[in-house]
């Protein structure tokens, strides 16, 4: 079962390049990155035959390919606990970016949004942290993933 972990900070913060720069770092892990928004998400573009089915109203359209995959919902998207169901046995470390209500590990970028849960904090680094702060946390993260897949 995947070790899941959330980066949390508030908008403009570095969480998308903080995780970017995170996962060459988790190598040979197998890592999964769930976007946890309260945007709406952009759909495939119509030149690409999941965009054009989701045009077309299809409600859920997906692409199955030899060694990929990829799925849109436009209505009744999978909830959380559903889309870790989905992905936990095909990988090793799941990282939410964002969900400020969701109570889990969190590494926290910057300042805390508003209204958010932080019960279980792991580190607090600097907006946009500088490769040696996520060098730092590396044996913490390690630590987390071993005690959680160790019977």
């Amino acid at each position: 079962m995947a070790t899941i972990i959330r980066i949390l900070g508030r908008s403009g913060c570095g969480k998308t390049t903080f995780i970017d720069k995170l996962i060459p770092e988790l190598s040979p892990l197998r890592v999964a990155v769930i976007k946890h928004t309260h945007h709406e998400l952009n759909s495939p573009t119509k030149e690409k035959d999941t965009g054009k089915h989701l045009a077309a109203g299809a409600i859920v359209s997906v692409g199955l390919g030899m060694n990929s995959a990829e799925a849109f919902w436009q209505k009744n998207p999978p909830d959380f606990p559903e889309m870790i169901r989905l992905i936990e046995n095909r990988v090793d470390l799941i990282i939410v970016e964002g969900g400020r209500n969701i109570d889990l590990p969190t590494i926290l970028i910057g300042e805390e949004p508003p209204d958010s849960i932080l019960k279980q904090l792991i580190a607090c680094l600097s907006r946009f942290p500088p490769i040696s702060e996520i060098q730092k946390i590396m044996p913490i993260l390690h630590a987390l993933v071993k005690n959680n897949n160790e019977p």
